[in-house]
């Protein structure tokens, strides 16, 4: 369950209801956005990290990945926001 006691048992809307889906969701549902790559960031500044980084670094890899993770995190909460205001 996670922390706002949310728990999917059957697939979400977009890319969550592939094979393993519902499982992955369960796990974004549970973290806290600190516990993301960059969680003190605000989407603003990650982005901004991203648009100014060095195109041959490896730290955009980074920024990359850890925007990606915040995508996805984003995306489990606004389904249990939503799923919470149809309730």
């Amino acid at each position: 369950m996670s922390a706002r006691g949310h728990l999917f048992t059957k697939p979400i809307a977009g890319h969550w209801n592939s094979d393993g889906g519902t499982g992955m969701a369960n796990r974004y549902a549970g973290m806290k956005r600190e516990y993301l790559a960059y969680g003190q960031r605000s989407d603003l500044e990650l982005a901004n990290d991203i648009f100014l980084a060095d195109r041959g670094s490896f730290e955009l890899i980074a920024l990359q990945t850890a925007a990606k993770e915040r995508i996805r995190w984003l995306s489990v909460q606004l389904a249990i926001a939503s799923s919470e205001v149809a309730a």
